[in-house]
């Protein structure tokens, strides 16, 4: 498995909650039981979000483990992060308000009618709103939709 994020591939979600794991065990390998993960995984991941952020977000010596000044701050928006993630899937929420979907111009073509009467038969309680939005995120990065295609 690829550890590295690298500007063509972002860091993905996984980095952030290993490195949460790891601000609140201020353990390593107490992070790595709570993922369910090797403590070598979860070190080479914090390591590569380290070197994708440019900053050290963890001070290791023998005998501790710390946050650094950046990790202490980079800890609240990773959680800000890992929270709005996690409730955007809650399903209990999706009840209550619309799926926001942005696409391109091209992105469904023929297929958008079968789209949303699929996604009427499967999910009768939650609407779908198909923006069109033609950027590369489709409006995901602004907040504009829950998801991009």
């Amino acid at each position: 498995m690829n550890e590295e994020p690298s500007p063509g591939r972002p860091v993905e979600l996984r980095h952030l909650r290993a490195f949460l794991a790891v601000a609140d065990e201020l353990n390593i390998t107490r992070a790595a039981a709570r993922l369910r993960l090797t403590q070598p995984a979860v070190s080479r991941t914090l390591a590569a979000l380290e070197r994708h952020l440019g900053v050290r977000l963890v001070d290791r010596s023998t005998h501790h483990l710390a946050l650094t000044a950046d990790g202490v701050a980079f800890r609240d928006k990773a959680a800000t992060a890992v929270a709005a993630f996690d409730e955007a899937l809650d399903s209990g929420r999706l009840r209550t308000w619309p799926l926001r979907l942005g696409h391109a111009w091209s992105a469904f073509g023929p297929y958008t009618t079968p789209l949303l009467r699929t996604w009427q038969e499967r999910f009768p309680g939650t609407p779908l709103e198909l923006l069109r939005i033609d950027d590369r995120t489709a409006g995901l990065t602004r907040g504009e939709v829950d998801a991009a295609l």
